[in-house]
């Protein structure tokens, strides 16, 4: 038993290392919690570089209601953000599912224009 509680302390020990699903409390967004977004957006997360996080991070952000697509770019630590056509989803849902998924988010910003 004490092997299992040792290899699974480890384990996340390892995880927090490599920066996988960090967040830091001391980060406060400059966003307003209630505001309304009616556009696609880009959400800027803190710690994003795992592949397995972002997959996790990514079903949390597609899970908000009025989100239609979601998509994360680990090089820069970037989550794109299409809404349903009509759609306003609160600042507040998209900062709780990156928080629920164990990140930091940094900023919400308008989306830049796709080629």
């Amino acid at each position: 038993m004490k092997i299992l509680t040792l290899g699974a302390v480890l384990a996340a020990a390892l995880l927090l290392a490599s920066g996988c699903a960090t967040t830091r409390p001391d980060t406060q967004s400059k966003d307003d919690d209630s505001r309304a977004i009616t556009e696609d957006v880009e959400l800027v997360v803190f710690g994003l570089s795992c592949p397995l996080c972002a997959s996790n991070l990514d079903r949390h952000v597609a899970n908000v209601p009025g989100v239609e697509r979601s998509w994360i770019d680990l090089s820069t630590g970037h989550v794109q953000v299409s809404l349903e056509p009509g759609a306003e989803v609160a600042s507040s849902d998209l900062r709780r599912a990156v928080r629920d998924a164990g990140f930091t988010l940094q900023s919400i910003r308008p989306r830049e224009a796709q080629p």
